[in-house]
């Protein structure tokens, strides 16, 4: 089994293109975005006068004009661009492969897994998220992903009786492998890769099937994979179903055969094997059920990619992870189609006690993004008091009550009892 290659490109003359399309289309995409964000306000910016007026009223239509000299070079590298993902589609590995050069030591023992959404996308996206500053929040989440605790070991924690202060934890334990959501830009995926390379030398990057059906030749998946551990082998899989931006972002699911080293079975040595599965599914799905197709056709194309690569005469299987971002939960009533799923019963949740029910000790991972500023939330120590906390934590996390996903979510408050509690309904 030959493992993934290095390049998007089975043949150098297409890579030369994509890096002739990029030189083209980054000033615009660059500066368009940057003008647009300094119009987009968000919970961290100085709002005086003065301020306001030099970021309208100068740097913002400087960039505007910036954007509009880069828009002709711009259009031409993406028609360039759309050309090499038509034309050659058949000779491009929807991801990029990183590798070291020479043979890198096997972590061994137990494997602790990671998922994050890290929302290193456009700067006018990610103020429009409240999280400005891309550049910077990349530097910060690699240095925090490998500030971690060896000592820290979170398996005993889940045995029963479980205490959310044991399993609610302010630094990362020793992690293995890092699954992680919209890293989007292609620059922020190669950063990414330099800052964790001597840690995890395995990483799979810039992932997305680029083409008119799946993302009108725009954004990519987003997702990223970085592992101490060799890929075996390794696909990706747009979702079919999406709606309004969904169309312009190729979300789907990065599937990945990790090389766990030589074990010892039955008397013949033999080859451990994991999978991972990491995804990104689409937030903000109105009435439309389309977070549980998608989920549904994760579940499917996992077995049939497990079923395709994994040889059970040579191999042990340790593990199958499906991770990510799911933009659901399991007690909504505006998730409830997906609560039922199959994929529920494939999979072990030790979060889950069953459909729309979560153990006790459980928490919710969806800000309330206008809070994102708080100080109580600029340091894990502080966040984890909140975070333990009934009352206090509701005025930084959404309730498990969503009716409808809609942009409400980025804004909605909390609607407390005289006690600072969830009413009842």
């Amino acid at each position: 089994m030959a493992p993934p290659r290095l390049s998007r490109y089975a043949w150098w003359p297409l890579r030369a293109v994509d890096v002739v399309s990029e030189a083209l289309t980054a000033p615009l995409v660059h500066s368009l975005s940057h003008a647009a964000a300094f119009y987009i306000l968000t919970t961290h910016d100085d709002v005086s006068t003065p301020v306001l007026f030099f970021r309208y009223a100068v740097v913002g239509p400087i960039l505007f004009i910036l954007a509009l000299l880069a828009l002709l070079p711009g259009l031409v590298g993406w028609v360039m661009w759309a050309a090499l993902n038509t034309w050659a589609s058949h000779l491009i590995q929807p991801f990029t492969y990183h590798a070291p050069g020479h043979p890198h030591s096997h972590p061994g023992g137990r494997v602790t897994i990671s998922s994050a959404n890290v929302l290193l996308c456009p700067e006018a996206v990610a103020r429009f998220n409240n999280c400005p500053n891309t550049s910077w929040r990349l530097k910060e989440v690699s240095r925090r992903m490998l500030r971690q605790d060896k000592g820290l070991n979170q398996h005993p924690n889940l045995k029963p009786p479980v205490k959310r202060e044991n399993v609610l934890v302010n630094q990362f334990p020793e992690v293995d492998i890092f699954m992680l959501q919209e890293v989007l830009e292609r620059w922020a995926g190669r950063a990414m890769v330099k800052a964790l390379q001597d840690t995890y030398p395995y990483c799979v990057y810039d992932v997305g099937i680029h083409s008119r059906h799946t993302n009108l030749f725009m954004c990519g998946s987003g997702l990223f994979l970085a592992s101490k551990f060799p890929v075996l082998d390794c696909s990706f899989h747009p979702y079919t179903y999406h709606s309004h931006y969904g169309t312009l972002v190729g979300l789907g699911v990065l599937l990945a055969k990790l090389d766990l080293g030589m074990v010892v079975r039955g008397g013949k040595e033999v080859r451990a094997v994991g999978y991972v599965a990491n995804t990104h599914t689409q937030a903000y799905q109105g009435g439309k059920n389309i977070v549980s197709q998608q989920l549904t056709e994760a579940a499917s194309v996992y077995e049939k990619f497990v079923h395709e690569t994994h040889d059970t005469h040579t191999e042990t299987l340790m593990f199958a992870v499906l991770g990510g971002d799911f933009n659901v939960d399991n007690m909504s009533e505006g998730d409830r189609d997906s609560q039922h799923l199959p994929l529920w019963d494939e999979f072990i949740d030790p979060c889950r006690a069953g459909a729309g029910r979560d153990r006790t000790w459980s928490l919710g991972t969806e800000h309330r993004q206008k809070m994102l500023s708080h100080p109580a939330l600029t340091h894990p120590s502080t966040f984890r008091t909140v975070l333990l906390d009934d009352v206090l934590r509701r005025h930084f996390i959404l309730d498990a009550d969503v009716k409808v996903h809609t942009l409400e979510l980025m804004r909605v408050k909390p609607q407390p009892d005289s006690e600072g509690r969830k009413k009842k309904n």
